[in-house]
């Protein structure tokens, strides 16, 4: 507690009162400031909350590898890098196309900005704003990002074996089959 002023004392407790309100609008002012910087603070990180489920490694469950791109556009798997977001030719960005009863996504690599084709091989594609759908879209299926499967519309899954080999299979949930998205 602060100690009063003795001059204030004597003239009486309008002083007083005044010396006490001008302490309680300071603590007001200060708490409206702290509340207005916070809630600031909480606008300007909307937005990347809207970037569906932001960026990350595809490491596949079997194996332990991270699916990885160069600029040539081959789709193959390697040891993951650590710190995760480390290497970003290992990251991978989706972006959500559609819902048919499980997310529809394009996998864009941060590296390259290449999407993921799925078609035939599995190879990296520039110009993945305008790219024809069921070539590039994945469905995400079981536990989405954690336990998954990516399916082509051709019943086909993304696929990997210990040799660092990605491809496409005919799908059949295996631990080769299924992908985390993050370590």
């Amino acid at each position: 507690m602060t100690p009063v002023d003795d001059s204030l004392a004597s003239t009486g407790t309008g002083h007083r009162q005044t010396a006490g309100r001008w302490r309680t609008r300071s603590r007001l002012t200060a708490l409206f400031t702290t509340m207005f910087v916070v809630a600031s603070m909480l606008v300007v990180q909307g937005p990347a909350q809207a970037d569906y489920v932001g960026t990350n490694y595809l490491r596949n469950w079997a194996t332990g590898r991270c699916l990885e791109t160069n600029q040539s556009g081959q789709v193959y798997t390697n040891p993951c890098t650590l710190p995760v977001g480390s290497n970003p030719n290992q990251s991978w960005t989706p972006r959500r196309v559609g819902h048919d009863g499980y997310d529809i996504v394009i996998l864009t690599n941060v590296a390259t900005d290449r999407c993921l084709l799925n078609v035939d091989i599995v190879v990296a594609h520039y110009g993945c704003e305008n790219v024809n759908l069921p070539n590039f879209a994945w469905g995400v299926k079981a536990d989405p990002w954690y336990q998954m499967v990516l399916e082509n519309e051709a019943g086909n899954c993304l696929d990997s074996n210990h040799a660092g080999q990605a491809y496409l299979h005919a799908c059949n949930w295996g631990g080769h089959q299924k992908w985390r998205f993050g370590y």
